[in-house]
């Protein structure tokens, strides 16, 4: 068995957080650096991804990215200026609450992240495989694109539940447990969201040699998206569960830890799958790229007329069932 506080054991440990350290900070650095690109191609395809049906989910993934950086900027001038010895060191103490507010809402946006994109995947499985449904599976997705925010007070009022479960069971337990639970069950959904959307990609692929699946190739956006956020999850949560298990940390420390890693990875995948979901945000991004319109871009908008196709996420871009 081994020992939490042995030699070997504290430099297993530490070698591992080391690891997990330098990939957390290795993602934040990749996130920062793409960002403006990511800025940059979405305010290109603004006007045409309007017409898109699932544009208030893709708008919103883009919203709630914005909104993730400024809020890494604020905490790191926090940082900052808790480290000087000036007047701005006491801003930064009186602003340590806020940190535990920003950490809170963060974790609600991967939350409903993890929810949306689960949601159109298993919407396009039903919506292909079972084309009766189809005005059904509209309806609701219609709904939840107007309500987004009932998501949001959702999951607040899990965490409600979960509060009442601590103060009723107490020691932490209730809380470990009812946490465990939820977190868990995200897991399943993305599970089951991959499973179903595998065959829908299977299918598709037959219609790959035609010119239009090359270019706006619909199921890709989601696609990516759900296999990379699945992937980094699975491989975020088992080494760190494994080591945490293994010197037997609590069960909070095995789930908080992933969960917070989360906040770091989900802001990136939504970036990349949004970047490399077609050839034409490639190509403005290497072949059309130039440095002054990227500026201009960034600083005040895009208003050309010649505009990138935006990726038809409707069930019409389907192929017939095979």
């Amino acid at each position: 068995m081994h020992n939490r506080y042995d030699p070997a054991g504290q430099s297993f440990l530490a070698a591992w957080n080391d690891v997990f350290r330098v990939i957390d900070y290795g993602t934040i650095i990749i996130f920062f650096a793409i960002f403006p690109f990511y800025v940059y191609v979405h305010k290109i395809n603004d006007v045409k991804d309007r017409e898109a049906l699932v544009f208030p989910i893709t708008n919103h993934f883009y919203k709630t990215v914005v909104l993730m950086i400024i809020g890494y900027v604020i905490v790191v001038l926090l940082v900052l200026f808790l480290a000087t010895n000036s007047i701005l060191s006491y801003i930064g103490f009186l602003s340590l609450p806020a940190w535990a507010l920003v950490i809170v809402t963060y974790h609600l946006i991967v939350e409903v992240f993890h929810v949306l994109i689960s949601l159109l995947a298993i919407e396009k499985f039903l919506i292909y495989f079972f084309p009766s449904w189809e005005k059904n599976v509209l309806i609701v997705q219609k709904f939840v694109q107007k309500y987004i925010l009932l998501l949001y007070l959702g999951c607040c009022l899990k965490y409600a539940l979960l509060y009442a479960l601590e103060s009723w069971f107490g020691g932490g337990r209730g809380w470990e447990l009812s946490y465990g639970i939820s977190y868990y069950s995200l897991y399943i959904l993305l599970f089951i969201s991959v499973l179903l959307y595998i065959p829908v990609i299977i299918s598709v692929r037959k219609l790959s040699h035609l010119q239009s699946a090359q270019l706006n190739n619909p199921q890709r956006y989601i696609m990516i998206q759900i296999i990379v956020v699945f992937i980094v999850k699975i491989v975020n949560i088992i080494p760190r569960s494994f080591v945490a298990f293994l010197y037997k940390d609590p069960l909070y420390q095995i789930l908080i830890v992933p969960s917070l890693s989360d906040i770091v990875a989900v802001p990136l995948i939504v970036q990349v799958s949004y970047l490399g979901s077609n050839k034409r945000n490639w190509n403005l991004l290497f072949k059309k790229f130039s440095f002054m319109k990227f500026g201009k871009v960034l600083l005040f908008g895009y208003s050309d007329t010649e505009v990138v196709r935006p990726l038809q996420l409707e069930s019409t871009m389907f192929p017939p069932r095979f």
